[in-house]
């Protein structure tokens, strides 16, 4: 089974999150509904009732808010520009990411950076990720 990733819940991703949805066409219910949560999990989330939340929430959020993931979960960024998200080295042991969107090679090693699991499309959710948290596939490989 594929591990979930957290992301603390913090008073400025509160803020992001309010300021994104209050920018969007959207409403609690209506992005509960578009990214496959309840209306209470999101209100919770909001209110600062929760003090960790699911990377995958969050990344659908900026998805459907219209705002970039690095800006929404980790305040890096431009709100509404692409940074390309987060970026890592598919070497087994390499824990290198990139969260800016500049980077295209791993600095340690030179291998091209994967910015997505080549088995399901889902973009990446955690700097040292080993397994896709959505399908499970795993995203690293042992090089020689």
């Amino acid at each position: 089974m594929a591990e979930l990733h957290w992301i603390k819940t913090s008073a400025e991703l509160i803020g992001r999150f309010t300021s994104a949805l209050d920018d969007s066409e959207h409403n609690l219910n209506s992005l509960a509904m578009a990214i496959g949560v309840t209306r209470g999990a999101l209100h919770k989330f909001r209110n600062g009732d929760v003090k960790n939340v699911q990377a995958w929430i969050m990344e659908e959020c900026a998805r459907e808010l219209g705002v970039s993931k690095g800006w929404l979960i980790w305040g890096t960024g431009e709100k509404d520009g692409d940074s390309g998200g987060l970026a890592i080295c598919p070497r087994l042991g390499c824990e290198f990411g990139d969260e800016t969107g500049h980077t295209k090679f791993c600095p340690e090693h030179g291998d091209g950076l994967i910015r997505e699991c080549p088995e399901c499309g889902k973009s990446l959710l955690a700097p040292g990720q080993n397994f896709c948290g959505f399908c499970g596939s795993p995203l690293k490989t042992e090089k020689d």
